[in-house]
């Protein structure tokens, strides 16, 4: 790379002055509201019987999911207008829709209450596909004029759509922790074991705790070889990604990771201590879990005004040093989007027509996440981004949307999973 260029892009992402929680939010809420439309529209004008041709499902889908989100990252004005106009649309296409069609809203269908307390919740996967849905479009877009500054990663304090981005991949990747996913289904023995133990005496209480304490050290042992083991791959690929820049000479902004640190680097000890946390499940009914996203909704806005009242108190959101207000924000952005997400699950027949691409990111996201970076950087080498025009830009950003979806389809179809991790 040309040092000149080098340097002119290096100044082009500095000083970026940020945006607001409300617009980060909105942006990010889009992808669940087009998840909304999507299931309507399949519901009321396909048979569930009937299987839809990979390739036109496959296109609606892009249409209809990844569309808006490139165009709420690149032309926000038209976020707010587009999630209205989606949500009038999930309104009134259910009025002309089939009488078998008529139980879409609010359905209390056995398959969905199963598919709700399933060890893997559909609804978290597709979470963790929209947080991944988003990254992979803001590490090109970011790099074209059409991608409004106040996205970009902060300087210092402030807050941005990309400054969440590795917040969201660390929380979206706690919820599906190996023993977050272990946990549920040794759930029902616990309570079993629970039960037991209430009847036992005391000396029998203290011989489990004692036979229980050597199974946990033993555990440590071997959680701590495979988290180490598993997660060597993701390193390798940070030491990789560092020599590739350093080699090349490619532009590096270094207030957003320092000089020899990367996103891959952040991903691998993150999962390394991951492994060692424990999510509960929950098994509930549709009533409750319907009160449980309410309530889940409720913690996301207090904590915006607990954020709110930490700004002004203790010290302003500040991605660069992790401080309590960043980690409040991570928090709270991304227990709000998931109550949202939540709420789309069950106020529809999640358990039909599931979504062909968020099924095939979630499968092999760390792959996909990979070679968009690969991606980003071939073209990055090949043109000069900052000076495309708009119409140069959005046609390469769709353009290399298109392919990372098609590649993610096509290992799906072929059931294939490339796993950078164990």
């Amino acid at each position: 790379m040309e040092e000149q260029y080098k340097l002119e892009h290096e100044e082009f992402v500095k000083n970026p002055t940020g945006s607001t929680l409300f617009e980060t939010c909105t942006v990010l809420n889009i992808i669940p509201v087009s998840l909304l439309l999507q299931k309507v529209l399949f519901t009321t004008f396909f048979d569930n019987n009937v299987k839809i041709p990979l390739a036109v499902r496959v296109f609606l889908e892009f249409s209809i999911i990844v569309l808006p989100c490139i165009a709420s990252v690149t032309y926000t004005e038209m976020t707010i207008p587009l999630i209205l106009l989606m949500l009038l649309t999930c309104l009134i296409i259910p009025i002309f829709a089939k009488p078998s069609s008529k139980q879409f809203y609010l359905s209390e269908n056995k398959d969905m209450l199963n598919l709700m307390n399933a060890p893997r919740k559909r609804f978290i996967e597709e979470y963790r596909a929209f947080v991944m849905i988003a990254t992979i479009i803001c590490i090109l877009a970011v790099d074209f004029k059409v991608f409004p500054r106040r996205f970009s990663k902060t300087e210092t304090f402030g807050i941005s759509l990309m400054d969440i981005g590795v917040g969201s991949v660390v929380l979206s990747g706690a919820m599906v922790s190996r023993h977050a996913r272990s946990s549920s289904s040794s759930s029902s023995s616990s309570v079993h074991h629970k039960k037991t133990d209430d009847n036992n005496n005391n000396k029998s209480r203290a011989s489990t705790t004692t036979t229980t304490t050597s199974e946990q050290k033993l555990s440590r042992k071997a959680l701590a070889y495979h988290a180490f083991v598993s997660n060597a791959p993701l390193m390798l690929l940070g030491f990789v990604r560092m020599l590739l820049t350093k080699s090349t000479n490619y532009q590096e902004h270094v207030t957003e990771y320092g000089i020899h640190w990367n996103f891959f680097f952040t991903l691998g000890f993150v999962s390394i201590v991951l492994s060692f946390l424990k999510m509960s499940p929950n098994r509930a009914t549709l009533k409750e879990w319907r009160l449980y996203a309410a309530k889940l909704m409720a913690v996301g806005l207090f904590m915006f005004g607990v954020l709110y009242y930490a700004e002004q108190t203790i010290q302003p959101i500040s991605r660069r040093m992790t401080n309590l207000t960043y980690v409040m924000a991570i928090l709270a952005l991304n227990i709000f989007n998931l109550s949202v997400n939540l709420l789309v699950s069950l106020i529809s027949a999640s358990h039909l027509h599931p979504s062909a691409i968020t099924q095939a990111i979630n499968r092999n996201q760390l792959f996909i996440f990979l070679l968009a970076n690969i991606m980003t950087g071939l073209i990055n080498f090949s043109i000069k981004t900052i000076y495309a025009s708009e119409e140069t830009s959005m046609k390469i950003i769709v353009g290399y949307t298109s392919l990372l979806v098609i590649i993610a389809i096509a290992l799906d179809h072929l059931n294939i999973t490339l796993k950078l991790s164990k």
